[in-house]
């Protein structure tokens, strides 16, 4: 049973709980740069095509410098200004969507780290017992409702009543 914080964790990260139960825990140190995903990757290449193309458009207008400058010497200083500018506001947006994707990554990885911790503490499996009390305590009567039609009544195998013994004067059976 997850608690609160485990649960909203679990809700933001948008990851199935059946991966963070089968995947191997990450080693400790490990970044989100080092473990990634396909769509992390996908998108920083996408980014470094997006560079490769500013830079290429740049270049491509710095190329027709000469043939404006035959027209008109203003016209190739103008260009040059324009390639710049192209090639730095593309650089502007590469980074922003380099921050975007690693704050997505880092905010994804805390959430996963948390329900890694919650589960695996120092990366071993843990079952927590938690008595009845404590469950009811935490939190509250109504999941015991939800979960009395899940529960399979006792078989009969497994009831042995032996009315033959009978304890003795501290509680033992005979």
């Amino acid at each position: 049973m997850l608690g609160a914080v485990e649960s909203r964790s679990l809700a933001r990260s948008g990851v199935d709980l059946s991966r963070v139960l089968t995947a191997p825990p990450a080693p400790l140190g490990t970044t989100s740069e080092e473990v990634g995903s396909e769509e992390s990757a996908e998108a920083a290449g996408a980014i470094d095509r997006v560079r490769g193309i500013a830079r290429g458009a740049r270049a491509a207008l710095l190329a027709e410098r000469r043939a404006l400058r035959s027209l008109d010497p203003g016209l190739a200083l103008h260009l040059r200004a324009l390639a710049t500018e192209v090639e730095e506001d593309i650089e502007r947006l590469c980074r922003r969507a380099d921050r975007m994707r690693s704050n997505r990554a880092g905010g994804l990885e805390r959430h996963e780290r948390r329900l890694d911790s919650w589960i695996r503490p120092l990366g071993q499996p843990q079952d927590r017992v938690l008595t009845a009390f404590q469950m009811v305590a935490r939190f509250g009567r109504g999941w015991i409702d939800d979960l009395l039609p899940a529960i399979e009544p006792l078989p009969p195998d497994l009831l042995v009543l032996r009315p033959e013994q009978r304890p003795d004067k501290g509680g033992r059976a005979l």
